[in-house]
């Protein structure tokens, strides 16, 4: 294969990761800011757990929750494991949760979270792309 050919299959590549990073990032944008019309109900914790990660000083905090829609009794978790402290919650306490409105068994404690991602596509995402197309577009070697 010619050198003019390798890098043409090099650029299509470059083209078609691109392609895949933006609608995976672009997705997990949609998908939080759906969250945000998510309908919200008063749930129940059923249990909670801190565990410690002695490697970075962060806690994995986990709440198990169950909530009523129309009669019908759902349950869920929320893990973060990237918290700064320990965060428990009392059995049997009350706890806001949020449902889809399409599909009543997906929910969460924490709606959205869209600014994170946003920070992360433009901190992150968004110059590696910038990079990776600005190399598509150099010179093109002379035969």
């Amino acid at each position: 294969m010619s050198r003019v050919m390798e890098i043409k299959k090099a650029r299509r590549m470059i083209l078609i990761i691109t392609i895949i990073v933006s609608l995976i990032f672009g997705g997990s944008i949609v998908w939080g800011g759906y969250q945000y019309t998510w309908v919200k109900v008063t749930g129940t914790v059923t249990d909670s757990s801190s565990i410690e990660d002695f490697k970075t000083n962060r806690y994995r905090n986990t709440v198990y929750y169950s909530y009523t829609v129309d009669g019908h009794e759902y349950s869920g978790s929320y893990t973060d494991s990237n918290e700064l402290s320990r965060q428990t919650y009392s059995k049997n306490s009350s706890i806001d949760v949020y449902y889809s409105p399409l599909l009543t068994n997906l929910s969460t404690i924490r709606p959205g979270q869209v600014l994170g991602m946003l920070v992360q596509w433009f901190c992150c995402v968004f110059p590696f792309l910038a990079i990776i197309n600005g190399i598509m577009y150099l010179p093109k070697p002379k035969n």
